[in-house]
C-alpha cells in the first residue's frame, strides 16, 4: 500500500490521485478558510440577544469533544442563556451520556435529551444495515443528520431560541471529500438494487415516520433532503468558523473545567459519541482500504492541527483492529440475528 506524502491517505482509495511527488488530490485541493475572527462572532452573537428570553442560546451537543467546549464557550466566554439539546439516536455510548450530564450540570444549563418516542431511528438503521448485501454498502449515518437537525430546528423555533451555535469543525469535515471516492468506487452496485429488497420498502417508512415525528416547519417530510431552517428571525453560528480550532487545548479545556472524559480504549478524542461510529470505520476500510477518520486527518494535517506521524499511528491501530467490535455491535446494539450478521461481515 502506498500511502500520500504529505497526509496518510492510501493509494487504495478510487480516484484519489497522486501527483509525480507522491502527494494525493485531496492535498493538492486543500484550501483552508480564514477565520472570521472574535470580534465578529460577539457581533453576530450580541445583535440575536435578547434578555427576556429563559434561553437566548441554543448548543446542539452530543458529549464529544467539540460540541461540549461549545457549550463552555457559549455559557462562559460569551455569557448566555444557554439551552443544551442532544438528539438522542438511540446509539449514544455511555461516556457521551455522562459526559453531557456532567458538563451541563457544572456550567447549570438545563440540558433536554429528545429520542424518537417510536423508537424509529434504531428501526431505520436496522433496515439499512439488512439491505447491505443489496448495496454493498452500510450507509448506518443515513438517518442521522435529518435527524438532529429536526430535532435542533424544532426546539429552536419551539421555544423562540434566537442563536444556534454549532460546534462542528472545518478541520475534521469528510462529508465533502468522501462522495469523490465513493463515485470513483468500481464494482459498487447501482443505488436501484435496493428496490429490489423488501427491508428497503420498510426502512422507507420507518423514515417517513421519523421525519413526519420530528417535522420541522417549511419542510415536506417526503424529501431526502436534510431540512432547513426557514425562520430569518434565528441565526446559526459555527464556532469553529471564528475561532481557532486546538484540538489538544479544547480537550484540556474541557477535561478540566467540565470533567470530559474518552473511552479508555479509544485511540481518539474523535467520534467517542456514537456506538455506531466503529460500523462506519469497518465499512470505510472494506471499501477503500482506510478509516473514515483517515479523510479527516488529511484536512488536519494540511491545516497544521496534527502531524502526519500521529494521524499515521491512529490510523494504523484502527487498521488493527476495526473488526473487533462489530459481530457484538451487529447482534447486541442494532438486533441483528447470528445468521444476519454473518451475510454482513460477509460483504
Amino acid at each position: 500500500m502506498k500511502r500520500c506524502e504529505r497526509c496518510v491517505m492510501p493509494d487504495t482509495v478510487p480516484g484519489l490521485g497522486f501527483d509525480d511527488r507522491s502527494v494525493c488530490g485531496y492535498c493538492n485541493d486543500y484550501r483552508e478558510g480564514e477565520l472570521l475572527g472574535e470580534s465578529a462572532l460577539k457581533e453576530a452573537v450580541n445583535s440575536h440577544k435578547n434578555n427576556n428570553l429563559h434561553w437566548d442560546c441554543f448548543i446542539p451537543l452530543s458529549g464529544g469533544r467539540d460540541s461540549t467546549y461549545a457549550l463552555y464557550y457559549a455559557a462562559k466566554v460569551l455569557k448566555r442563556k444557554v439551552l443544551a439539546v442532544s438528539f438522542d439516536n438511540e446509539f449514544h455510548t455511555p461516556i457521551a451520556r455522562k459526559n453531557m450530564e456532567t458538563a451541563c450540570c457544572r456550567l447549570g444549563v438545563e440540558l433536554k435529551l429528545i429520542v424518537s418516542k417510536k423508537g424509529y431511528f434504531k428501526k431505520i438503521v436496522r433496515e439499512t444495515i439488512r439491505c447491505a448485501p443489496s448495496l454493498k454498502q452500510l450507509s448506518v449515518c443515513r438517518a442521522c443528520d435529518i435527524g438532529i437537525k429536526s430535532v435542533v430546528f424544532r426546539t429552536a423555533l419551539k421555544h423562540k431560541i434566537p442563536l444556534i451555535i454549532w460546534g462542528e469543525s472545518q478541520y475534521e469535515r469528510t462529508m465533502d471529500m468522501t462522495p469523490r471516492a465513493l463515485t470513483a468506487l468500481q464494482g459498487l452496485r447501482s443505488r436501484y438494487w435496493k428496490l429490489l429488497s423488501p427491508r428497503f420498502y420498510l426502512g422507507e417508512l420507518y423514515m417517513l415516520l421519523f421525519k413526519k415525528e420530528f417535522r420541522v416547519p417549511g419542510n415536506s417530510i417526503f424529501s431526502n433532503r436534510t431540512p432547513l431552517l426557514r425562520d430569518p428571525s434565528i441565526k446559526q453560528v459555527r464556532l469553529y468558523d471564528y475561532i481557532p480550532w486546538d484540538r489538544n487545548e479544547i480537550k484540556q479545556v474541557i477535561q478540566k473545567e467540565l470533567g470530559w472524559e474518552k473511552p479508555e480504549d479509544s485511540v481518539t478524542t474523535w467520534k467517542i459519541d456514537c456506538s455506531l461510529y466503529p460500523l462506519v470505520n469497518y465499512e470505510f476500510f472494506k471499501l477503500f482500504g482506510c478509516s473514515k477518520d483517515c479523510f479527516g486527518y488529511s484536512r488536519m494535517i494540511n491545516s497544521g492541527r496534527i502531524t502526519r506521524e500521529e494521524a499515521l499511528t491512529q490510523e494504523q491501530y484502527l487498521a488493527e483492529h476495526f473488526e473487533d467490535q462489530i459481530p457484538d455491535l451487529l447482534r447486541k446494539n442494532i438486533g441483528l440475528s447470528e445468521k444476519a450478521t454473518k451475510r454482513i461481515l460477509s460483504l
